[in-house]
């Protein structure tokens, strides 16, 4: 320690000009860390975080356009925004988007020149216009600050009593931004005029507390712009990192810079030789406990490197800060102290003889602690247990609140009041999938995600490819499609209905000719087909009542199925016509056979006259002529002419009856072939009515995909429809039959055509089952899921679906969003509780998809607050064991004891918790805020126990100190070692208090929480815990205390 003394000393000046020629390199060489804090992006969440992954997705979609960040500009007017109002804001919105280059912006939406619903840019009350405008850099991008800065000139002299507010991520992020780096230069002021003031009791001297700001200024400035040089290659930074520098250096700067020169000014009473012994004797008593207290703060900060969570990682840079310090400590202050001497406390000088006054307040607590040890520890456990357990680390993730009068956060306010808490930072549903989702299946399965999401409560609104202002596409909706079909259907069951008339018309006729049977026949064939097609209608309708979307391959067969219906029928109608013909025909040639019978019968009757005649005369000569009775040529023609009159009387009767039923054929005739031209004319309707239905199953195709709700339903009416299309086969093949048996028997084709009237009865009952049905599910859009169908020749061809999948899905189709809006504040607890939820309805709504298994993420401020709070919460148990472990093995070594650095550890615990539990409960019930902001609790932690183990620290090596020269009463070396370090402790804390204390004038509110936490687990620290837990600690351990190292603490001792 002499050869480095004498160095310093000799060297002084050269030293001084060294650390003054680094302040200049590096204040004009490296950059200024303000500006570096303010444009320089940090991921505070790791590069493996879905949230950081979902926003490299987000970039995959439309990125001309989407941006990076965006901004809210709204136009407020108490009592309703009058005409001028509106003229005013469309007009700078007009000119704004006429010029996006100019002002720095890729997008924008507002209520003129987007295709939206109006109610998302005008409240209801019609106070509040809004617009919303997208940036291509990020957040903080200074490209984005310039464009925000330039957007706020434009929106000058507006209307009077109106407001313009510029809310949303990027404002409020440029609000904190900016209070908070407003915050560090108040801090800086108050720190260095707070210390300045304090040091000036302390010492009672000028130059003291001149040199000492003088070392620590020149250390932050070094330090500062050593870590803006860093940052700009990697290191994470925040405001906390400029806030914490200027504490932090201030602070334990001030007090290291204290205890050497406390302890010179007692060296200086002491009879040295030289002001060099005196300096060296200084170095060689507390320079160990320096550089061991630094070493805390030191690794404390750096041990933060080994977090995951930014935020915590972005206080290394301290550590950085404690490494300067400590060189300017141990160089540049020893070396004004060679120069100005004793005159360095003018205007008084100590001399030899002098004396620091004694601690009294330590002087009676450590007396207290260390002659009723025991009774000591269990009244401050009985005191302060309670108090620490107050603390519940309730917290609030909200950032406005940390600034609650920005300008951004009362634009917040009035856009919430006006259109809802979610309206401004909604919240973005990722969806990736190796498959392709601009395709028919990928929009319906981001339909039925878009759709589950809308049904949840506490969501306002979900837009997405499907739902581009927040409400399905109603032309790809199935809803719609349904009531088209059903439209169609209507005109099939007229067309049913007009062939059921024509076969009753046709019922009420008992004649047939071959024509007609053949015509049947072939209309039995078409019904039978039709049947079959119906069969696999009803099929696919089984189907869709599972939930799948394969009705629109059936209404393709059963297309298919009409159009050969179609056929049939016109082949019906074209025998039909023939039969008509051939009936005609028949009733002429009946006509001329009735008039050929009538004639026949009347020869008929007149030879049977004569047959009698001829008879009667043969008997007559017979009589006359009794001889030639026995002539057998007689007698044969005696019996000829018996059996010519008998078969001429008969014929006659035959004739007769020809001719009576030649007439009666002719008149049935007649009706059969009028009966025949009303079946020719139903036939031509049922061709009609088939075409009808053809158009209309085309519409059916095109609609069908998914009839959940109808499907039952659907199911029933085609298996009548099948039914009826059976009964209607077999009625026609009757009448066939009955045709093909007309000459023997007319009666069943009279039965058969009842039947076939009855099966087209059935058929159309069956049809207008399926049109009641997919009427019912044209109903699903006002109370169910409205399903999604997207045609394939549509996909490529409708320029408003283009517009909203480039808007919602990338370019290769592999990333879908989805836009929620919730009902509740972005930031709050139910919010991200809620978040979760709605990623796990996404991934219930895809299982049901081929998108199964698709990556689901969640973006926006929401999800970014949600991840801050599971990474930091998760990273502040694995944070604070690494600190803590470090912070014990530092106090091992230095302490060589196991023993004493346990209860140090104990009595920091005990203060951290006691203090959060005052702090908490001021917060809550005081300030009636929701909680602490949520950095606070490990933040406070790390501060509280880095420095405050200094202390511990000082006391220990006084103690160690006390000890070696009376080994055998440990309680005797506390008291004392407390009597001479008490003032300096005291003086420490109150600087170290006063930095912290500045934070409460940086309008942060978690800045101000983490100053007051720290001010007060300080002073309790100082006065309770330091003043009576460790002395009566160190009393119940006794000779112990060095345990188990005592043995080579005994060996330090002799040599």
């Amino acid at each position: 320690m002499g050869v480095y003394t004498r160095f310093i000393v000799r060297f002084r000046w050269l030293v001084l000009l060294l650390w003054l020629a680094l302040t200049v390199a590096g204040l004009i060489g490296l950059p200024n860390l303000n500006r570096v804090v303010l444009h320089v992006q940090t991921n505070y969440l790791p590069n493996n975080n879905q949230v950081m992954v979902a926003s490299r997705l987000l970039k995959e979609v439309n990125p001309g356009k989407n941006g990076q960040s965006s901004a809210v500009i709204a136009i407020y007017q108490k009592g309703g925004l009058t005409h001028a109002d509106q003229t005013y804001f469309s007009n700078k919105l007009n000119y704004m988007n006429a010029h996006k280059q100019t002002y720095g912006i890729s997008s924008m939406a507002d209520a003129e020149n987007t295709k939206a619903d109006q109610s998302a840019f005008i409240s209801q009350d019609k106070t509040t216009e809004i617009a919303i405008v997208n940036f291509p850099g990020g957040d903080i991008a200074g490209s984005t600050d310039k464009s925000l800065q330039k957007l706020k000139q434009w929106f000058t002299e507006n209307p009077s009593g109106s407001h313009i507010y510029f809310t949303g991520d990027v404002p409020i992020q440029w609000d904190d931004s900016t209070i908070s780096q407003q915050g560090v230069e108040k801090t800086a002021g108050v720190t260095v005029a707070l210390v300045l003031i304090i040091l000036l009791i302390v010492f009672r001297s000028l130059l003291a507390p001149l040199v000492t700001l003088l070392s620590i200024g020149i250390s932050f400035l070094i330090s500062s712009s050593v870590v803006a040089w860093l940052a700009e290659r990697g290191l994470p930074v925040s405001t906390f990192t400029q806030t914490f520098l200027i504490a932090v250096l201030f602070g334990a700067g001030t007090d290291y810079s204290i205890i050497f020169l406390n302890r010179f000014r007692e060296e200086l009473t002491r009879n040295h030789e030289t002001l060099t012994d005196a300096i060296e004797a200084t170095l060689r008593s507390v320079s160990r406990t320096v550089l061991f207290s630094a070493s805390t703060v030191l690794v404390s900060f750096a041990a933060l490197s080994f977090a995951h969570f930014g935020l915590y990682r972005s206080a290394v840079g301290v550590s950085i800060g404690i490494f300067i310090a400590l060189l300017a400590i141990l160089t540049f202050t020893p070396a004004w102290m060679s120069i100005l001497g004793r005159s360095l406390f003018w205007p008084r000088r100590p001399m030899p003889g002098s004396e620091h006054p004694p601690s009294r307040i330590w002087g009676k607590t450590g007396s207290i602690a260390t002659r009723r040890p025991w009774w000591t520890m269990l009244v401050l456990l009985a005191i302060l247990t309670p108090i620490g357990m107050l603390f519940s680390d309730d917290r609030t993730f909200n950032p406005m609140d940390d600034i609650p009068n920005a300008p951004s956060v009362q634009g917040f306010h009035v856009v919430a009041n006006a259109f809802g808490q979610g309206h401004v930072l909604p919240s973005t549903i990722v969806l990736y999938s190796q498959k392709n989702f601009r395709s028919q299946a990928g929009l319906a399965a981001i339909q039925d995600v878009s759709h589950t999401l809308s049904s949840e409560p506490g969501v306002s609104e979900v837009m997405s490819a499907t739902q581009p202002t927040g409400k399905a596409i109603s032309l790809f909706t199935l809803a719609k499609q349904n009531q088209i079909a059903a439209n169609g259907l209507q005109q099939v069951s007229a067309g049913l209905q007009q062939l059921q008339s024509g076969f009753s018309q046709s019922s009420g006729n008992q004649e047939g000719l071959t024509a007609l049977q053949k015509g049947a026949q072939r209309v039995a064939n078409g019904a039978q087909q039709l049947s079959g097609k119906i069969s696999q209608a009803a099929v696919g309708a089984s189907q869709l009542s599972k939930g799948t979307s394969q009705l629109a391959s059936g209404a393709q067969q059963f297309n298919q199925g009409t159009q050969q219906l179609a056929k049939s029928a016109a082949q019906s109608a074209n025998g039909a016509n023939q039969l008509a013909q051939g009936l005609t025909n028949a009733n002429q040639a009946a006509s001329t056979l009735a008039d050929g019978s009538e004639q026949t019968a009347n020869g008929a009757n007149q030879l049977a006259q004569a047959a009698n005649q001829l008879a009667n005369a043969l008997a007559a000569w017979s009589q006359s002529h009794p001889n030639d009775n026995t002539n057998p040529a007689w007698q044969q023609i005696l019996a000829l002419a018996t059996a010519a009159k008998n078969g001429s009387t008969k014929v006659a009767s035959g004739t007769e009856a020809l001719a009576a039923g030649t007439k009666k054929l002719t008149e049935g005739l007649g009706p059969l072939a009028s009966g025949a031209s009303q079946l020719a004319k139903a036939n031509q309707q049922l061709n009609h009515g088939a075409t009808q239905l053809t158009s209309g199953i085309e519409g059916i195709a095109n609609g069908a995909s998914r009839l959940n709700e109808a499907g039952q339903a659907l199911a029933a009416g085609t298996r009548q429809l099948a039914n009826g299309a059976s009964q209607l086969a077999n009625g026609n093949r009757q009448v066939a039959l009955g045709v093909e048996q007309f000459t023997a028997v007319l009666a069943p084709v009279d039965q058969n055509l009842q039947k076939a009237g009855k099966g087209m009865s059935r058929l159309q009952q069956g049809v207008q089952q399926i049109q009641n049905a997919l009427r019912e599910s044209s109903m699903a859009a006002s109370q169910g899921n409205p399903g999604f169908f997207v045609p394939a020749h549509t996909l490529n061809s409708n320029q408003g679906l283009q517009q909203a999948m480039n808007a919602y899905i990338s370019a290769n189709g592999h990333v879908a969003t989805i836009s929620v809006v919730l009902n509740h504040n972005p930031y709050s607890l139910t919010a991200m509780q809620q978040l979760g939820e709605l990623q796990q309805d996404a991934a219930t709504a895809l299982a049901a998809t081929p998108y199964q298994g698709s990556n689901i993420y969640t973006a926006g401020p929401t999800a970014v607050q949600n991840a801050l709070n599971q990474v930091s919460t998760d990273d502040f148990v694995r944070t604070v064991s690494i600190i803590s472990a470090c912070i014990f093995l530092l106090l091992i070594f230095m302490l060589q004891s196991i023993l004493a650095p346990l209860y140090i550890m104990i009595s920091l615990m005990g203060t951290y918790f006691v203090s959060m539990g005052l702090v908490q409960t001021l917060t809550i019930h005081v300030l009636h805020k929701p909680g602490l902001s949520w950095p606070v609790p490990f933040f406070v932690f790390l501060l509280l126990v880095a420095l405050g183990v200094d202390y511990s620290m000082f006391l220990m090596a006084r103690f160690d100190e006390e000890l070696k020269k009376s080994p055998d009463a440990p309680a005797s070396a506390m008291r004392a070692a407390m009597l001479r370090m008490g003032g300096v402790v005291f003086s420490a804390a109150i600087i170290m208090a006063g930095t912290f204390g500045s934070l409460i004038v940086s309008g942060v509110t978690s800045l101000m929480e983490i100053g007051l936490a720290v001010i007060i687990g300080l002073m309790l620290y100082a006065l309770i815990l330091l003043g009576l837990f460790v002395p009566s600690a160190t009393a119940i351990v006794g000779l112990a205390h060095h345990w188990p190292f005592a043995k080579r603490f005994r060996q330090i001792e002799t040599n």
